[in-house]
């Protein structure tokens, strides 16, 4: 009785209609390192180890074919704690149509073609060099703009064809997660940003702007960017950025120049001001051979000027490292970094601080 009812069974779930299900591809990146930090105090200096989780990532996109030689695509993405577990579905995720001959549309959370158009020429992109962090964690001690270099909510993008190497992008945002409400001074963010990259052979090029004016941030909510840059409503920060990295036989060379300013409204009898400041990054790579390279890089966060008095808060970062490949898909590396501040930034509680990491990744 028992065979025949399992018999059964099986025959009764080989007659359920057959369903069909978009194809998927799952991806991810598991990076993870040790950490010997020193904060370089001037007096009291403190070191500490960590075990750090570097952007590690896992996502999953696909794409369908609409016929009449339109494509619908998807992609969600999430970080994953390495470090202390967890997971946040923070990163790129957007659903997307578009052709060969007239583009793409992104509709979602995503990358700034401000952010897109430098970013891959950081040579220690993703590691505790990475000329966007603080060695300690600190956004004031970054290197290079965290207003502008950003990931935003209730995005609308645009990604042209690749035209002879040519690609541009476009974003804006509607920003609102809550709807704004009668009351005065209750206004929504604007954003603008735009990029050209040029990317042919063994040559990158690009050049980007970025505008955004803030709103109340009583409409961004928890989840925007936005919300945590601090700003106040009508403030606005803009800025204009010009890369390009070249490869010839073992070695590469990257470098982009940025200029931005951020202008504080106006509130009540204190009058607006406006802040300005030009960074300016270098990085190199030499191949070793197939498997191993080593890297350089020098980072410049240019002094400030409020209403034309500098700031004295110049500061910089190097970097050397040793990458080994052990795979097509697993790396292990070795680094050091250094930044040395002037003037205020110390104010952060960071005087020179420095770093040796460790790490190891995986792609796939």
């Amino acid at each position: 009785m028992q065979k025949k009812i399992i018999a059964l069974a099986v025959a009764a779930a080989f007659t359920v209609p057959a369903v069909s299900y978009a194809a998927a591809d799952v991806y991810g990146i598991v990076h993870t390192s040790i950490d010997s930090l020193n904060n370089g105090a001037e007096t009291n200096s403190a070191s500490a180890y960590q075990l750090k989780s570097n952007r590690s990532r896992v996502g999953l996109k696909g794409s369908e074919d609409l016929g009449n030689g339109l494509t619908a695509s998807w992609q969600m993405e999430g970080t994953v704690g390495m470090d202390a577990g967890g997971f946040d579905l923070n990163r790129n995720t957007y659903i997307g149509v578009g052709s060969a001959d007239f583009g793409t549309v992104r509709l979602g959370r995503h990358d700034t073609p401000y952010k897109m158009a430098t970013r891959n020429l950081d040579v220690f992109k993703d590691t505790r060099a990475d000329n966007r962090d603080s060695l300690t964690g600190n956004s004031d001690d970054a290197m290079t703009s965290i207003h502008n270099n950003t990931r935003l909510n209730n995005v609308i993008a645009y990604i042209s064809p690749d035209m002879s190497g040519l690609t541009v992008l476009a974003a804006s945002t509607f920003d609102a997660e809550t709807p704004a409400s009668s009351t005065a001074g209750d206004k929504h963010a604007t954003v603008m940003s735009l990029a050209g990259i040029y990317n042919r052979d063994n040559i990158n090029a690009s050049l980007s702007f970025q505008s955004i004016k803030f709103g109340d941030t009583a409409t961004y909510g928890a989840q925007s960017n936005l919300a945590s840059f601090g700003a106040a409503v009508d403030d606005e920060s803009s800025a204009m950025k010009l890369g390009g990295g070249y490869t010839m036989d073992q070695f590469t060379l990257n470098a982009f120049v940025e200029s931005g300013k951020h202008v504080t409204a106006a509130v009540g009898a204190t009058p607006k001001s406006e802040d300005k400041g030009t960074n300016v990054y270098i990085g190199g790579r030499f191949a070793v051979n197939d498997m191993d390279a080593v890297n350089v890089a020098y980072t410049m966060r240019g002094e400030t000027e409020t209403d034309g008095v500098k700031n004295a808060d110049k500061g910089s970062q190097i970097a050397i490292g040793y990458n080994h490949g052990m795979s097509a898909n697993t790396s292990v590396y070795a680094l050091y970094t250094k930044q040395t501040n002037d003037g205020v930034v110390a104010t952060v509680g960071v005087a020179d601080p420095s770093a040796v990491s460790i790490g190891v990744k995986h792609s796939f």
